[in-house]
């Protein structure tokens, strides 16, 4: 298996991981089981996805059967919209390590460089008069980041980064990071190259 080995941390974040979006909780835990025992390591999933309780389960499962140890898997979650804001962050977090059964997570993206408002007793957005989500207008990007530095320092994450954020977005965070993002997580393939941003990227 390839690695790419993460400058802040040192550690090896397998290339090659089973993506979770969409898939149903039922079918995931036999398919993230699965995937353990063929010799997928890394796991990546999102709040959003509705799916990390059943990925815990997965991965639980196949520590207690002795497979392997959590220290062998690299899982990566995300903030998701509704916890975009530094005073949502821990909580949001906390609520992730319970669902994945683990006390820290190896890699921990801001999904999008966005918020909604959401609603407290469902933790889902709140949908305004006009049928769409409500906008969180004071969405703070470096702000909610610091919050991820000190996430990091606290233990509860290993590493931390960035999923669709454009080039403008990651320089403003840039300009006041202690850490560096050390991923960004966005589209990219044959008929998505992302030349530019693969250019930012490489010389940061």
């Amino acid at each position: 298996m390839k690695f790419v080995k993460l400058s802040q941390t040192g550690d090896l974040m397998p290339t090659l991981g089973l993506g979770t979006w969409q898939a149903e909780p039922h079918v995931l835990k036999f398919a993230v089981y699965s995937a353990l025992e063929l010799g997928y390591r890394h796991i990546d999933t999102a709040f959003n996805y509705n799916n990390e309780e059943a990925i815990g389960s997965a991965i639980s499962d196949w520590i207690e059967a002795g497979k392997g140890e959590r220290s062998d898997l690299f899982i990566t979650t995300k903030l998701p919209h509704v916890g975009n804001r530094a005073s949502d962050v821990e909580k949001f977090l906390n609520i992730q390590l319970k669902r994945l059964q683990t006390t820290y997570v190896d890699l921990y993206l801001i999904h999008v460089p966005f918020g909604f408002n959401y609603n407290e007793s469902t933790l889902t957005p709140k949908v305004s008069s006009n049928g769409f989500y409500e906008l969180d207008m004071y969405t703070d990007h470096v702000a909610t980041w610091k919050k991820l530095e000190e996430c990091q320092k606290a233990g509860l994450i290993r590493n931390i980064g960035l999923s669709n954020f454009n080039e403008e977005q990651i320089e403003e965070i840039l300009k006041s990071a202690t850490v560096k993002p050390q991923v960004l997580q966005v589209e990219l393939h044959a008929y998505f190259q992302q030349n530019e941003l693969r250019h930012f990227c490489s010389q940061h």
